[in-house]
């Protein structure tokens, strides 16, 4: 009896000396099994003249040499494996947040104070890139996807 007591105390004893030891688990890298890029779109509004950033979510996008602020409105992914907080667990990092590439990265500099706009591209995660096919003017997060349970 007192053998069957003793082990019944031990045993979460062991288990929570087994967790201290092996330390907090880390953050994976946000990747598609296949190493494929991942499709991205978020959502991004540029404050209005006279109007801060109001402990709204801030995400800061690098555009060659410029680093351009907007307020992170919604950002999800098309993907089986990733969704976007793996993706922001690891841009949150670094600054900027993402680095644009493309065709179109340079429609980051021509969003107009006080707009929102949707921007879908392809996230790389070993070069933290954000690589801009589209940016469209407004808030269509829910335009044709179906898929409204998986934004952040």
């Amino acid at each position: 009896m007192l053998l069957k007591r003793t082990i019944f105390f031990a045993i979460p004893a062991l288990l929570s000396l087994f967790e201290f030891i092996s330390g907090p688990a880390l953050a994976q890298m946000p990747e598609d099994l296949s190493g494929l890029p991942i499709p991205t779109t978020m959502v991004l509004a540029r404050p209005a003249p006279g109007r801060g950033f109001e402990g709204n979510r801030l995400i800061t996008v690098g555009v060659g040499k410029a680093i351009y602020r907007f307020i992170l409105k919604d950002a999800y992914t098309n993907n089986i494996y990733v969704r976007w907080p793996s993706i922001w667990e690891q841009a949150r990092q670094s600054s900027p947040n993402l680095n644009a590439e493309g065709q179109n990265a340079e429609q980051f500099a021509q969003v107009k104070p006080g707009a929102t706009v949707t921007i879908s591209g392809f996230y790389k995660a070993a070069q933290r890139c954000f690589e801009v096919m589209t940016v469209d003017d407004g808030d269509h997060r829910f335009d044709g996807g179906g898929n409204e349970q998986n934004h952040y």
